[in-house]
């Protein structure tokens, strides 16, 4: 009963196989760049589950060449007609493929993984009817999802900065 609200949210469970607490995730966080090192893509995807986004079991977070002058894409299965299952491999996974670079930056990286699921989110209910779309239709679509996403980043990062400040 004396534990704090903050204290109470600093130990509670964040989502994902490990489950740490968000000291935890900080506590990574603060090794790695006083060691100079990068952040792993699972502390990566931690602090995206303890700003409140979730990541659908779906999608699968890879380390790899995104493109030149990406941080991270995701890419689908181009056809005459696109719907939501052209963006699935045959294992049933979105793979969105991360520059392991951006890894030295991890807000920086949490912003652009929250890029990435706001994006597929959107195309996900786009497509949720069983529509499909030509390659030009859903480029605009992506196109649509994508400018909105330096709003989503920037509230990504308050979050965070929110979260820093309870602490």
């Amino acid at each position: 009963m004396g534990r704090s609200l903050l204290s109470k949210f600093q130990n509670s469970r964040i989502g994902g196989a490990a489950q740490k607490t968000f000291q935890d995730i900080l506590d990574t966080i603060t090794t790695a760049v006083q060691k100079k090192q990068p952040v792993t893509l699972d502390t990566v995807k931690d602090m995206v589950r303890a700003i409140g986004r979730e990541i659908p079991d779906e999608i699968e977070f890879v380390l790899g060449n995104p493109g030149e002058g990406n941080w991270a894409s995701y890419a689908y299965n181009r056809g005459e007609k696109i719907n939501w299952s052209s963006f699935f491999t045959k294992e049933e996974k979105i793979p969105v493929t991360v520059d392991p670079e951006l890894l030295k930056y991890p807000g920086k990286a949490m912003q652009k993984l929250v890029h990435e699921l706001h994006e597929l989110e959107g195309l996900k209910a786009a497509f949720g009817s069983g529509e499909s779309r030509t390659v030009a239709q859903t480029q605009k679509l992506i196109d649509y999802f994508h400018n909105q996403t330096e709003a989503v980043e920037k509230k990504a990062i308050l979050a965070w900065g929110n979260l820093l400040k309870k602490k």
